[in-house]
């Protein structure tokens, strides 16, 4: 019995050791107000990363949440909110993805996008956009921490279908289009939020992006031409 007990202490105590390094993030649309920084004011809501630390240790560093967007129909902007922090236990920061995340075209994109032209790089035959970047770098506990995500990687798990027939349950932060699209409040507002907690390092994988190809047809259609040029000189040069 007193091994059974010893072993149940040890369990016990690995338990509280592995839980004491969390950040418990929530991720959703709708936040009115201002962010925590004060870099971006809801116009009138836009989405929004919250950090809270729930463990029992102090995280000391850098939160973010950052993206280069396309064009829509607010225009274009570079994305940067972002605080030096500690937080203790109990304390919270939120993030905003700028005044009105889903009036900018999407975040982060794979496809071209024309300034001025608030349909561009939005095509739903095109590649998606990677989504903006939620960063957590600084050390929490004794611990050095590294953790990064984009967009299209946070699920909240509850599927919803969008204005324009896509059923998803990512790209919260841009209102819910792998595009970029305006889906609208009631759809936006209405999206599950996403929770996950930090307790270690992650990398971020952004979408890969085609790469555009050389046009192969016309350039042999250019060597075809130099080479009739060519035969031609040869001709007239022979010829006299």
């Amino acid at each position: 019995m007193k091994s059974i007990i010893s072993f149940s202490l040890v369990l016990a105590t690995a338990g509280t050791a592995l839980s004491a390094d969390i950040l418990s993030v929530e991720v959703g649309y709708g936040f009115v107000g201002t962010s925590s920084s004060g870099i971006y004011a809801a116009s009138p809501d836009t989405s929004f990363v919250s950090v809270l630390n729930s463990g029992t240790t102090t995280f000391t560093g850098l939160l973010s949440l950052t993206g280069i967007s396309g064009f829509g129909s607010f225009g274009h902007m570079v994305v940067n909110d972002f605080g030096n922090v500690t937080l203790a236990p109990g304390q919270s920061w939120v993030l905003f993805g700028g005044p009105e995340a889903s009036n900018f075209g999407g975040f982060n994109k794979c496809q071209t996008w024309i300034n001025g032209d608030s349909n561009s790089g939005q095509d739903p035959t095109g590649p998606a956009d990677s989504g903006m970047l939620f960063s957590a770098v600084g050390t929490l506990g004794a611990n050095n921490l590294s953790y990064s995500i984009y967009d299209h990687e946070i699920h909240s798990g509850t599927s919803a279908t969008s204005p324009f027939g896509v059923t998803l349950d990512n790209y919260i932060l841009q209102g819910g289009d792998p595009f970029g699209r305006d889906t609208f409040d009631t759809f936006e507002e209405g999206q599950a939020h996403a929770f996950f907690d930090i307790t270690g390092d992650r990398r971020a994988t952004p979408l890969a992006c085609p790469v555009p190809e050389a046009n192969p047809p016309m350039i042999m259609l250019g060597f075809g031409i130099l080479a009739t040029v060519a035969n031609k000189v040869r001709r007239s040069t022979a010829s006299k």
